[in-house]
Parts: structure tokens; sequence; C-alpha cells
């Protein structure tokens, strides 16, 4: 995993949609991707710490720009390590700024 790679000991994972989050946290009652949700939380279990986050589409917009991103263009390696594409960065800053102006009001 990119992350590991990366020394990152600590993984939010921010969920938009509510039956996957109830997959890994109850995966014996979705058998039909508990083959999945097993690699998943195989995986999550190398970090030092993780939690699963419910967070409304709008604040995932991001994640879900990348996952179509990687879909679209076949980008295979991690955004991480090749620092991002450029309109990737823009919609952060822009984010950044959104979220700090309603964090001041």
């Amino acid at each position: 995993m990119a992350l590991l790679d990366l020394h990152f000991t600590k993984m939010v994972i921010g969920f938009s949609c509510v039956a996957a989050q109830e997959a890994l946290l109850n995966p014996t009652k979705f058998p039909e991707v508990q083959s999945l949700t097993q690699v998943i939380l195989q995986s999550l279990h190398q970090f030092g710490v993780w939690t699963l986050d419910h967070v409304v589409p709008e604040r995932n917009r991001v994640a879900k720009l990348i996952a179509a991103s990687v879909s679209k263009d076949q980008r295979y390696q991690s955004y991480v390590a090749q620092g991002g594409p450029a309109w990737l960065d823009h919609i952060i800053r822009r984010e950044a700024l959104l979220h700090d102006q309603l964090s001041q009001t």
C-alpha cells in the first residue's frame, strides 16, 4: 500500500455510502462482498490506528474525483507519490479555502 510505503501510521476513511461502511464494520452481514471486505480489513490492520467516519457526499468530492480519474484514465501509480495532477491541487486548495471560510462563520 502506498500510504504504508510513505510511513503513514494513522488512517481515517470517510464514507459517504453507509452500506460500504456497514459492510466493513459487520462483514458477516454482507456475505456477497465478504471476501473483498476481508482484503480491505487486512490492509487496514497494517496501520497502527484507523477509523471509519461517515461524511456527507459533498465533503467527499475530492475522493470521488480521484476515484473517477483513476478508473477513467487508468492511473495506477499513487497520486501521492506523483505529487498529484494539477487539477487536483487546484480543487484541494479551493475546498480548503471554503472550509476555512465556513469554520470562521
